[in-house]
């Protein structure tokens, strides 16, 4: 049982992480991969414990919501009162701007990155999905907010990049082709959802000769069907008509947005005076 845990985790191939020569797993090529002589049998449970060690930090790091400890830290508010009501870039980018928006990002991208890096150098690609799928639970359900988190499509990205960055970037371009051409961002992040296993494996198996292991097959059709599932509000104004559309042209702007473009984003929500937002609008009447 434990020789097939075992196996399940540190995969089939190649990539097995530096932890197979602090244990001294001896690793033999066959026809159909690679075969791993493990040892004693404590030697699996201690490398197990290692990967569940890093399972659960890839967790915490994935608790930490960046969009609320920003809104709570530098306006004394909760972002998600206002907007979407949603606790991510995108709602943080409405709300309070750009730069704000961007610096969320940054930060949700970051653990995703962080999490998935040391775990392909330390335990190998295989456990490394499942410690990035660990990272995007934590960002959708902090343990530190009462498991109420954003829906993950940052940390996702930065995993998925950083796992191998050609399935990245097609992912992107699915996602920017479906935003951009029919002006919905959710619609985007669901349709790169939805395609992410299928790119998965197919990039697998042209750079390492071989199919994904099962662990990692699993971990990229949870990481999907998880994305999708926090998208259910989206998914049902995409179907009722009432989704807020998104326009390339409006990143290219000057500040001082309209009115109208101003309510339409804060749709909803009751917008404090302190907001980038308003902000704006204030100086733009000064004017």
């Amino acid at each position: 049982m434990l020789n097939f845990l075992a196996r399940l985790v540190f995969g089939n191939y190649s990539d097995h992480g530096l932890i197979m020569d602090i244990f001294g797993v001896k690793i033999n090529q066959t026809d159909s991969g690679f075969s791993m002589d493990f040892g004693s049998e404590s030697t699996v449970i201690w490398m197990l414990i290692a990967v569940l060690g890093w399972m659960i930090v890839s967790y915490l790091l994935g608790s930490i919501n960046f969009s609320l400890v920003i809104s709570k830290l530098a306006f004394k508010d909760d972002i998600r009162k206002y907007g979407s009501q949603n606790a991510g870039t995108t709602n943080m980018g409405r709300i309070y701007g750009k730069k704000i928006g961007a610096l969320t990002l940054m930060g949700d991208v970051a653990k995703g990155i962080v999490s998935v890096l040391i775990a392909r150098v330390m335990l190998g690609d295989s456990a490394a999905h499942l410690c990035g799928l660990c990272c995007m639970l934590g960002h959708c359900f902090p343990i530190y907010y009462r498991f109420k988190g954003g829906k993950g499509v940052a940390t996702a990205a930065a995993v998925i990049f950083a796992m191998n960055p050609l399935s990245g970037v097609i992912i992107l371009a699915i996602f920017l082709i479906v935003a951009i051409g029919m002006h919905y961002v959710s619609l985007g992040s669901i349709m790169g959802a939805l395609f992410y296993p299928l790119v998965q494996r197919s990039i697998t198996k042209v750079f390492t000769g071989f199919s994904p292991t099962p662990l990692m097959s699993i971990s990229a059709i949870a990481m999907s069907l998880l994305l999708i599932a926090r998208h259910h509000s989206n998914i049902k104004r995409l179907l009722e008509g009432s989704e807020r559309k998104f326009y390339a042209s409006k990143l290219f702007k000057k500040k001082g947005a309209s009115e109208e473009t101003v309510a339409q984003e804060t749709e909803g929500a009751k917008v404090p005076r302190s907001l980038h937002t308003i902000d704006e609008d204030d100086e733009d009447g000064k004017n």
